[in-house]
């Protein structure tokens, strides 16, 4: 069968005893099984139902209807009923529970599958029954309806609270020659809990929830908090994890609300009234609790404490005095315990963000679905509000009025777009700013400078940066309060090791107003801000074509989007030094990494400031006009390389600067190569290897040798064996002085010259060693060029596969960096394909492509 789409019937049936019958009959309770499986299939096979997995002794089948889910019920209660079962066990009954939606397609070992809210009420309503009892939802019962035979009746069990899943009508599915009475329903007993019925479904966390399950059962968690921003879920978090363990302690459940509380004593009178403690005149109430308490076994859920300074305390407290209590608390701000477990909840993945956004859009609008036409804007709304529950139901509260495309455009106005007027939600909840302002108000004043201060900072910081940056008497101490106050979240970067702390963005833009409320600290941090992001970026850059680029390279990676706002903020004031130092840096850097389009915005910006800059510091200019004039070499812009090279050397002669001059001169080599004007190219580089060894520049030499190499190679009437020399010279000092992007060029020419001769293996030898430096450095057009000649290789040798994949990942990461080289990748591409057999397809090919990492190109083409 087809694996059934769009409104589907799920049904899920459970072994009643399974445990006890296979603890007691081994081996033999297993055949049995096995049958009871058969049994169910045979009957499924009757009315259409898709099997979609199994997984113990439970099934999970999938109908297209729902009447043929409940006829697949009666009859295999039925079919159960009348299998002659091995006389020691008994009958073997099952529950059967059914649901009726649209569940979300997921995919399990490689094959679809359901996942979300459909899927877990339908777990749920099956969890609710007794074996040989069959239950089904209202929306079931609504869908089959009139498409029964007259046989079958349905016995409504009234509504129910399911684990995890909230109320739900319940019918018990009836026929005249079937069991009719059970048990009462296995639901949640509201003489056990107290917890509130939550308005929307739990959109994701299951993975988390499971967790923090475990860990709360653990005989030695006593106190479990979970942290975070405001918006981000607690509560919701909470109260589901707290329905899933109504069962695991034998007095209940009980759910608190200490929004309003002040302190200790409003705290115990609050879990006295929940737990509706009679008070005794002569004893204090908070002694009457503890000795309510000190036999019971139960879990207390205090929501939202950290309104309650002496929340801790109290706690404490009852922890001491109640040894069979445990405590779930949510709070922005961690108790501080010694007995606290922390764990912090996280913002919402983009596709379950954007399944959030469906479910609270469609309160508003019922016909609102995600589909080809709002998908995209849906998704930029989840991008922009970080996955932040809090902002994404008050997004679709707008759906009303304004189409998703409307509100994207209007999420420049977050705080005026994200709020409601809704009277059930306290005010915390009715306007993303006011979930900001509720932990704003709880800081010092020093700390709310600090916090303000901070929005300087883009995409997050580590200490040393707020400590250089910031103007605070403790940024070290006041970092820790903004983080234990859950407006700054902690990331470790996985190449440098460093923790860096980050704000969401709506906190962020929350706390850029905060900072310009006083325009001259604005003023003076932003400067601040920049003039340390370019003395970073600079000692940054003098570290390439060192043994420390890697090195480099990852740090400036991990800065570069406070390098970049660095940057705009210089362009934008009185700072044309600073601004052209910055486009300098961060152009070199983009460069480097192959980001040739990135790297020209940001040396264009360097050129507009240079007239400014030009007569102070001809040199700093100079290096400028020298990063464009490289840049026109990637991208095949000879007349603009020469143009650029020519005023860098003339800049370079009037500041007196020897290594600039050879760099220009260097540069005017490559130009002329590029035109095949040979001689010129000769006379250029050797020109600069004068200048390079006058200052005794090994790596500079070094560089002008490769070159050489390149231009005998390249030539038609060049030597090949001097074309050796230079670049295994070039090689050897390269690799003494691990400089590892001039290693690579080095043996990407010698690759090419060994090619050139027909020397394949030795040719693909240099390539592999060459792409291994390049991955390394994350250059992106140098893995493109080997890659390239990695294809060429393959298609002299007619391994097509090969050289299809080599020339396909060298033709997009060509393409995605913008760089003309493609042209020539894609005519290799498609010459190779000309040869291919019609077993692969070009398009899976470029679609299994597009979403992967440099890394996994890499692994991909060479696969």
């Amino acid at each position: 069968m087809e694996f059934p789409t769009g409104e589907v019937t799920l049904v899920f049936t459970d072994l009643e005893g399974s445990s006890e019958l296979s603890e007691k009959h081994g081996a033999a309770f297993e055949a049995a099984r096995m049958e009871h499986f058969d049994v169910l299939r045979e009957v499924a096979q009757r009315f259409d139902g898709y099997e979609v997995e199994t997984a113990g002794d439970a099934l999970f089948l999938a109908f297209s209807k729902a009447a043929q889910a409940v006829q697949f019920a009666v009859a295999a209660q039925q079919a159960m009923a009348a299998h002659q079962w091995p006389e020691a066990m008994g009958e073997l009954r099952v529950r059967i529970g059914m649901h009726t939606g649209e569940p979300f397609i997921g995919e399990d070992k490689g094959r679809p599958t359901y996942r979300g809210p459909v899927t877990n009420k339908a777990a749920r309503v099956q969890a609710a029954g007794h074996g040989g009892q069959s239950l089904i939802s209202d929306a079931t019962a609504q869908s089959s309806t009139g498409h029964l035979p007259p046989a079958i009746t349905l016995f409504d069990c009234g509504l129910h609270r399911l684990k995890g899943v909230g109320e739900e009508h319940l019918w018990q599915v009836n026929h005249a020659a079937s069991r009719a009475e059970f048990p009462p329903l296995s639901t949640l007993n509201a003489r056990r809990h107290n917890l509130p019925v939550p308005l929307l479904t739990l959109i994701g966390r299951e993975a988390e929830i499971a967790d923090w399950r475990t860990l709360l059962l653990e005989p030695r968690t006593r106190l479990l908090t979970l942290t975070g921003f405001g918006g981000l879920g607690k509560t919701r978090s909470a109260l589901q994890l707290a329905e899933l363990c109504v069962g695991d302690f034998s007095d209940g459940v009980w759910w608190i609300e200490l929004e309003e509380t002040r302190s200790g004593e409003e705290l115990i009178a609050r879990i006295a009234l929940v737990l509706r403690l009679q008070p005794q005149p002569n004893l204090p109430l908070k002694e009457q609790l503890w000795h309510y308490l000190h036999e019971r076994k139960l879990l207390l859920v205090l929501d939202n404490t950290e309104q309650n300074p002496q929340a801790p305390q109290s706690i404490t407290e009852l922890l001491r005095e109640a040894p069979g209590v445990t405590f779930l608390v949510t709070t922005r701000r961690a108790l501080g315990l010694r007995a606290e477990i922390l764990r912090e909840v996280p913002p919402l993945p983009p596709v379950e963000a954007a399944r959030l956004f469906e479910e609270a859009a469609r309160l508003r609008r019922a016909d609102f679905a995600l589909d080809d036409e709002n998908l995209a804007d849906v998704s930029e709304i989840c991008r922009r509000l970080e996955g932040v529950p809090l902002a994404l139901e008050l997004a679709a509260s707008r759906i009303a009025g304004l189409s998703p495309h409307d509100i994207v455009r209007h999420l420049d106005q977050r705080f005026k777009v994200l709020q409601t007027r809704s009277p059930d939600l306290p005010p915390r909840q009715r306007a993303l700013r006011g979930a900001i302002d509720w932990s704003y108000d709880l800081l010092s004043e020093d700390d709310q400078s600090l916090f303000a201060q901070l929005a300087v900072f883009a995409r997050g910081f580590t200490l040393d940066d707020a400590e250089a940056v910031c103007e605070v008497f403790d940024a070290f101490e006041g970092v820790q309060e903004l983080r234990d106050q859950s407006l700054l979240r902690v990331e470790t970067d996985a190449s440098t090791r460093q923790s860096r702390f980050v704000m969401l963005e709506s906190v962020r833009e929350y706390a850029e107003e905060k900072l310009q409320i006083t325009p001259q600290l604005d003023t003076t941090v932003r400067l601040r801000h920049a003039t340390y992001f370019q003395e970073f970026a600079e000692k940054r850059i003098a570290g390439l074509r060192t043994a420390q680029e890697t090195q480099a390279l990852q740090e400036l990676e991990g800065q570069q989007d406070n390098i970049r706002a660095a940057l705009d903020w210089s362009s934008g004031h009185d700072e044309p030094t600073l601004c052209v130092r910055l486009a300098l840096a961060l152009g070199i850097f983009l460069q480097r990494r192959g980001l040739i389009n990135q790297a020209l915005r940001c040396l264009e910006i360097g050129l507009q400031k240079a007239p400014q800059v030009v007569n102070t510091d001809p040199a700093l200019v100079a290096q400028v006009w020298r990063e464009r004039a490289g840049h026109s070499i990637d991208t095949l812009e000879t007349a603009a390389a020469l143009q650029g090279a020519e005023q860098a050397l003339l800049l370079f002669t009037q500041a007196g600067d020897i290594k600039g001059q050879a760099e220009a001169t260097n540069i005017l080599g490559l130009a002329a190569k590029r035109e095949g004007d040979w001689n010129h190219a000769r006379q250029y580089f050797h020109a600069a290897l004068v200048l390079y060894r006058e200052m005794g520049d090994e790596i500079g030499v070094a560089i002008v040798r490769t070159n050489l190499g390149a231009t005998e190679c390249e030539d038609p009437a060049g030597d090949r064996a001097v074309a050796a020399d230079y670049l295994h010279e070039a090689l050897v000092v390269r690799r003494r002085h691990d400089d590892r992007r001039g290693i690579a060029e080095a043996l990407n020419n010698l690759g090419v010259l060994a090619q050139n001769q027909g020397h394949l293996e030795e040719a693909q030898k240099c390539y592999e060693e060459a792409l291994q430096f390049e991955q390394q450095l994350e250059n992106t057009i140098g893995v493109a060029r080997v890659l390239y000649n990695l294809s060429e290789i393959a298609e002299t040798r007619g391994e097509w596969p090969c050289a299809l994949r080599c020339a396909m990942a060298s033709a997009l990461l060509f393409e995605e960096i913008g760089s003309p080289l493609r042209r020539y990748a894609q005519d290799l591409y498609e010459r190779v394909a000309r040869q291919m057999p019609n077993d692969e397809n070009a398009l899976e090919l470029h679609a299994q492509i597009k979403s992967k990492t440099l890394n996994e190109v890499i692994l991909w083409a060479l696969d």
